[in-house]
């Protein structure tokens, strides 16, 4: 139950954010978009990668990406189809992508 509230709450950020224009940065491939930072210590053990943090945004028609020392990783089959970099090695073991996979798909929407 404090995962859902957790992941309730990070997803309103999320939201709130965007639609105050918080952040605006280029995809690697140079297209604009709205993307939003988001930190392992804000999920605490929720926190499913190996990095700190990155920034999380949607392109196209769903296609969900993380982005994170200067790579773009997908996060979505979207995201695969369209050459992003297979997010698998960042994820710690056990762990799937599910919480930043929400995240990003918000900014879909």
């Amino acid at each position: 139950m404090h995962s859902v509230n957790l992941l309730r709450g990070l997803v309103l950020t999320i939201v709130v954010c965007v639609s105050a224009a918080c952040t605006s940065s280029g995809d690697t491939r140079g297209g604009q978009q709205n993307a939003v930072l988001v930190l392992a210590k804000d999920m605490g053990d929720g926190w499913p990668l190996t990095v700190p943090q990155g920034e999380v945004y949607c392109e196209g028609y769903r296609s969900a990406i993380f982005r994170a020392d200067g790579t773009a990783y997908a996060l979505n089959n979207h995201a695969t189809n369209e050459g992003y970099a297979n997010i698998a090695p960042l994820l710690k073991p056990g762990r799937d992508v599910g919480p930043i996979l929400q995240m990003a798909l918000a900014l879909c929407e």
